[in-house]
């Protein structure tokens, strides 16, 4: 099976399997795989799978923005 092809037995996870590790990416391409999960939304016919696209676009998306000031899991609080 191909990387972004569907078959009526594929399951919307087979999708980036060209992309299995994610690696550290700048935001453009976290950007550049939402739109390709936009892509193949508007592509499917089944409305399940069509919203497990849009759902996936929506994650990437969120990844491809800025966190802000997120203290890490072994971070004190800052002291003002």
């Amino acid at each position: 099976m191909g990387g972004g092809d569907f078959s009526a037995e594929s399951s919307p996870m087979d999708a980036p399997r060209r992309h299995n590790v994610i690696r550290e990416g700048g935001p453009h391409e976290y950007r550049a795989k939402a739109w390709e999960y936009l892509s193949l939304a508007e592509n499917m016919n089944d409305p399940e799978r069509r919203a497990d696209m849009l759902r996936f676009a929506k994650i990437w998306m969120t990844l491809a923005e800025p966190m802000g000031d997120v203290p890490g899991a072994y971070e004190l609080p800052r002291q003002h």
